[in-house]
């Protein structure tokens, strides 16, 4: 299934040829494309210390493992926009390994700040995802480079996943 995207490539072009830092120019993106991110998504139950329970939906990549939260949206069996997408480098249950462990160190931090004891009930598979961001490519300092944003929501991508990006694009290329 993929997400459909809400952003259009006329405004991503805008968001991305903006610099995120205040008083530095813009930038001259060369490229954008539409790129679909191999996502599983979990069920997750949790529980805080009064026993009330929570249903949330997370996401974790296919290609590294990182996790991120899930909101219920548009779906549909192919691409609504055309773009390029990358194979699974990891399975479901290794997906939910790693989405398990990121998910319950943020639980921890979570639970010392409000002074709650939170605990993962369950974890179960839920489905596949293609997720939507859009990739520009521009030229700094003389090489080549790239900045994602959120096609759904606009934002842009840090440090964190700049990895898993460049990982796609390569099981892409191939």
């Amino acid at each position: 299934m993929f997400v459909v995207p809400r952003i259009e490539e006329q405004r991503a072009k805008a968001i991305l040829s903006k610099h995120p830092r205040p008083l530095a120019k813009k930038r001259k993106i060369i490229k954008v494309e539409l790129f679909y991110l191999p996502n599983y998504v979990f069920n997750v139950e949790i529980e805080n210390r009064k026993a009330k329970v929570n249903l949330m939906k997370i996401c974790v990549d296919g290609i590294e493992g990182h996790f991120a939260y899930y909101d219920e949206t548009e779906l549909t069996e192919k691409p609504a926009t055309q773009g390029k997408s990358a194979d699974f480098n990891i399975s479901a249950d290794e997906a939910m390994k790693l989405g398990k462990d990121e998910f319950h160190r943020m639980v921890l931090r979570q639970s010392l700040k409000k002074r709650d004891e939170i605990t993962i009930r369950s974890i179960t598979f839920d489905k596949i995802v293609f997720y939507p961001f859009w990739i520009g490519y521009f030229k700094r300092k003389g090489a080549y480079d790239f900045e994602s944003i959120d096609a759904l929501s606009g934002q842009r991508q840090g440090v964190k996943m700049k990895p898993v990006f460049i990982r796609a694009l390569l099981n892409e290329a191939e």
